[in-house]
């Protein structure tokens, strides 16, 4: 979420920009090249 920094913290939000979710249900890496690194 991008907001102005002048506006109050929870003031009008300008665009939402994605999301974060700490708990995935998969956690396993499925891109061949992290399975490497792991």
């Amino acid at each position: 979420m991008a907001a102005d920094s002048r506006s109050p913290r929870d003031g009008k939000h300008l665009e939402v920009l994605g999301y974060y979710n700490p708990l995935p249900g998969n956690t396993f890496p499925s891109n061949p090249l992290s399975l490497r690194i792991v």
